[in-house]
């Protein structure tokens, strides 16, 4: 009988051991999809992945750039404020001569919820390159980095 208890006894500590190394998140957030925007009056395309994480919170993973002239990596959050908006902050590494040669960018927007259009500031470098315009929706192309299609015009890093 005692044999039996020690057993027992074993099995439950080893049970809550590895407890902790059992109980895992099942799912980080709900992927949403990919969205694109212009950022207007430039041909610059920003493409983000978004993923709910709960509580208004929206993680932000994507891109910045004009295809085949530069890109910026990017990542950042969205949050919700209450009144219809979505305040946008990203931060995106430049390894080019754009945005004054500055390796740090932070785009930062209001976007309305309903349009998810809203007007975006470019602050690279602390004040040392700044830029604003408008974050206009637009589709995304499966392959929009590879053959862009959106004309000549000014792009946002210059």
């Amino acid at each position: 009988m005692k044999k039996k208890g020690v057993l027992v006894g074993v099995i439950l500590v080893s049970i809550l051991m590895c407890a902790p190394f059992l109980v895992t998140k099942a799912v980080a957030g709900e992927q949403l999809g990919t969205y694109c925007w212009r950022v207007a009056p430039y041909v610059d395309l920003l493409q983000l992945a978004v993923t709910d994480e709960g509580d208004g919170i929206y993680l932000l993973v994507g891109r910045e750039g004009v295809p085949l002239v530069y890109l910026l990596p990017c990542v950042g959050t969205g949050v919700e404020d209450g009144q219809g908006n979505i305040k946008m902050g990203l931060h995106c590494t430049n390894d080019t001569a754009f945005f004054g040669g500055i390796n740090d960018c932070v785009f930062k927007s209001t976007l309305d919820m309903e349009t998810l259009r809203g007007d975006v500031e470019i602050d690279c470098g602390t004040g040392a390159f700044t830029n604003t315009g408008t974050l206009v929706p637009r589709e995304c192309a499966p392959d929009e980095w590879e053959a862009y299609g959106l004309g000549d015009g000014p792009v946002a890093g210059e």
